[in-house]
Parts: structure tokens; sequence; C-alpha cells
């Protein structure tokens, strides 16, 4: 929703207001300044121990998860960690279905994603995909990032990753301390028809016990999670922003690359329940293997 500030006009949510002065900057920050106002509640009451609120949503075939959070990081740290397509691979390799990521720069940027199980593989034993990458704005204080493919691995489509940065205002966090930047994160696809029938079959098998992060129901103080597809796409999602901390965590020493898959590994073990899949030991191994695959096909593309 684009809602334009006019005149004295004021949205609040509860006690909580956003002003004329605070949402000068254009439409989009506006409007992610108002997603805060309706999450704001969430972000201190709620069971991740982090300031972020998470929505997951299946319709038409397609997964959404969207994650509205406050970090702390100014705004500036995190337009410089984030606006280039090799800091988009590094952070996508955390994840343990990232085989490998390659770049192609210019002024159209691709992304080449390497996608496969989460045990070691090579970049020719996994799914290879392109998405464009486009910095949608950059502004002082607003940073919008658009990765896109209307074709992604074994039977996807329309594959999204949208980021979305502003400074928030000092006004907004005055319990705390130091600069803090709101984010928003939406991670999405649109499923065919035979990636539904091998998805079902591996919920009713591999993933019976899986569950994500929303709480259906509380009883006697027993989550009941979300379980299903809906699942799937939040622990994924949870995976890509805990990458975006660690690569925010990890700005000044890029190539430290080990450092940063540990740092990954231990922070979805604070989730063990939705996000364990395999030991440290084999995480490290296999992400240290893809890692020198990941430079060697990106040392094909900048030879050519």
């Amino acid at each position: 929703m684009m809602i334009n500030i006019l005149g004295f006009l004021i949205l609040c949510t509860g006690a909580l207001c956003i002003t004329q002065s605070q949402v000068h900057a254009g439409p989009e920050r506006d409007a992610l300044l108002v997603k805060y106002n309706t999450v704001s509640l969430k972000l201190t009451n709620n069971h991740f121990g982090l300031p972020i609120a998470l929505e997951s949503s299946e319709r038409n075939r397609v997964l959404r998860g969207e994650i509205i959070g406050v970090i702390n990081h100014d705004m500036n740290d995190t337009r410089q960690s984030l606006l280039k397509p090799a800091q988009w691979c590094d952070l996508l390799i955390l994840h343990l279905n990232t085989k490998a990521c390659t770049y192609e720069s210019g002024p159209s940027p691709l992304l080449h994603w390497y996608s496969g199980k989460k045990e070691y593989r090579t970049p020719k034993q996994a799914t290879k995909f392109t998405l464009t990458f486009n910095v949608v704005k950059n502004e002082a204080e607003y940073l919008s990032i658009r990765l896109f493919s209307e074709n992604g691995p074994i039977g996807i489509s329309n594959s999204l990753i949208e980021f979305e940065a502003t400074d928030l205002p000092a006004e907004l966090h005055a319990e705390t301390s130091g600069r803090r930047t709101l984010i928003r994160l939406v991670y999405s696809y649109q499923s065919s028809i035979p990636f539904e029938l091998a998805t079902r079959l591996y919920l009713a098998i591999l993933a019976r016990n899986k569950v994500g992060f929303t709480v259906l129901d509380n009883t006697n103080n027993q989550p009941k999670y979300i379980q299903g597809k809906q699942g799937i796409i939040e622990r994924n999602t949870i995976r890509y922003f805990l990458a975006i901390l660690t690569r925010l965590e990890f700005r000044s020493s890029q190539h430290n690359m080990a450092a940063q898959f540990e740092h990954w590994f231990e922070q979805t073990e604070r989730y063990h329940r939705q996000l364990y899949e395999i030991p440290k030991g084999q995480y490290m191994a296999a992400k240290k293997k893809e890692l020198i695959n990941q430079r060697n096909e990106q040392a094909k593309i900048i030879i050519k």
C-alpha cells in the first residue's frame, strides 16, 4: 500500500505514531514505516528473541514469507554491505541448499544461483537458475533491492527475494541507544503442479515432523507450530534473514567466509526445532568445498 503523507496527517497504531516529519523521504519509505507500526507489538513480544515479525501465506500455489525487523546497524553500514551482487552471493551461499552463486556485473547485473540438496554438491550436481539483480532505489534514508527470476529450479517460477531498508527515526526507538535500521525481507516463489506433488511427498515422508515458526495454538504452554508448505517458506525466510545479519556482522572482514559459515550455523541453532538439518561439522566441511567451487565458477565468468 502506497501512502502519501499530506499536511498534518498522522498515522497511529496504539501509542506509537509516525508524523509527517518522520516520513518525508518518499512513498516507499512511508509504506515501510507504516508496516513497522502494524507489527510494532510483535517486535517486542515474540519467541524469536529478536525484534522481528514473520508472516507467511499460500495462495494460488504462491508461497510467500515476509519479515519486518529492526537491526542494530546503521543505514550506511546496511547499504554498503548489500549493494553489490558479489555481496549477495557470499550471503546466499550460507544457506544449506545453495551450492554456489556467481554474478555478472554491468548495467543489468545477474546472479546465477546453484541450488541442491543440503549435503555437499558440486555446481554440476545442482540446479542453476538466473536472477536479475536490481537496485530499485538507493537514497540516503531508503534502499530497495530486488532479485527475480521468472524460471526457478525444479519446477518453480517467479522466484523473488525483495529487500528494503530505512533509517529508523530515533524517536521510535527512544528506549535504546545507537542507530537502528528497519528492514523488510520477502522470499516467495510459485510452484508448478508437479512440484506440488513432489512437495506433498516430501512433507509426508521426510518432513512430516518439521515445523515453521507461526504458533497456531498454545494450550498449556505447548506451542503448536504451523507445518506443511508454509512451514517450509517460514524456515527458509528466517535462514535468509540470518544470512543478512551474518553479512552485516562480518562487513569489515568479508573474505573470512569460514567465520561467517560458523556464525550463520550457530544462529540457526537458536531455532534448533525448526532449522536443524545436519551436524555443524558436516555443514562446515561442505561449505568450505562449495566456496572453492563458487570462486572457481566466478573466475570463469571474469575470464570471459
